[in-house]
């Protein structure tokens, strides 16, 4: 009696497993972030779906291993550790996490958590500021040259000279 109830719960647990993984990817999906975004789901006895050798639970997402999970907040440092074991063996030690949805909390997906090391997290954002950076200067400088040749037109065009 104890083993059916025991594989009720495992049976249970999958699926509220699979159903967050397929939230997790429609939202990515709808709102245009990854519009590749898919799980990757689990057949019996844990064998992945995808037969091209996919880790984490979510495909589409760029070069990161993201292992999505309903388990207890207790046992997320194994899911930590597990998707930093797989995306070291795939040549991505810095972009790993652990998606979790917070119970009770109202919005799905986009109110739930990510979970990484500090030392995956502040690289992320460092590189996040220079791009953005970079972009508000590239920015600066194209409106600075539009002004430019904008005043240089107008004077040559004051001046009877063709451009």
């Amino acid at each position: 009696m104890a083993t059916d109830q025991a594989r009720a719960a495992g049976r249970s647990a999958n699926r509220r497993g699979q159903d967050w993984q397929r939230r997790g990817a429609a939202w990515l999906r709808e709102t245009g972030i990854f519009p590749g975004a898919e799980h990757v789901g689990v057949l019996p006895g844990g064998a992945r779906r995808d037969q091209g050798g996919s880790i984490g639970d979510l495909r589409g997402a760029g070069d990161r291993v993201v292992e999505m999970t309903v388990q207890p907040w207790d046992r997320l440092g194994g899911k930590l550790r597990q998707a930093e074991d797989d995306a070291r063996g795939e040549g991505l030690e810095s972009q790993y996490f652990v998606w979790k949805p917070i119970a009770r909390e109202q919005g799905g997906p986009a109110r739930s958590v990510l979970i990484t090391r500090a030392e995956v997290l502040w690289p992320l954002l460092a590189r996040l500021d220079r791009l953005e950076r970079a972009e508000i200067e590239g920015a600066e400088a194209y409106d600075r040259g539009y002004r430019n040749g904008f005043a240089a037109a107008q004077a040559a065009a004051r001046d009877g000279v063709s451009t």
